[in-house]
């Protein structure tokens, strides 16, 4: 019973160290030890949303917005325009489970 206990102990001191270091590669400055783990972790990091950067920060905040509207053409040949909801329109209880899903997608299209 004890190897048991020492396994699982091992477990998850090794995905702690995992998570950990994900975080810390992912949050420094470029460099070049950013740029050889980086695409290793981003499997990791981006899925999870809990991805972090310097640039919501001074000196210089990102000030953009991501819109995304689709043109959408049926079969009569008709143009109908769809919006997506901006998470700034919704009730804050249909805020929680979306907040994360903009931000992967903005990452993702911004890469």
């Amino acid at each position: 019973m004890a190897w048991r206990w020492t396994a699982w102990r091992l477990v998850i001191s090794a995905f702690v160290l995992f998570h950990l270091s994900a975080l810390m590669i992912w949050t420094v400055p470029p460099c070049c030890i950013k740029e050889r783990f980086d695409k290793y972790y981003r499997y990791y990091i981006l899925p999870l949303g809990i991805w972090q950067w310097g640039a919501i920060f001074a000196p210089e905040p990102i000030r953009d917005t991501t819109v995304v509207n689709a043109e959408v053409v049926d079969v009569k040949g008709i143009r109908h325009i769809h919006e997506f909801p901006r998470i700034g329109d919704l009730s804050w209880w249909s805020r929680i489970p979306r907040y994360r899903n903009p931000k992967f997608t903005n990452n993702m299209i911004s890469d």
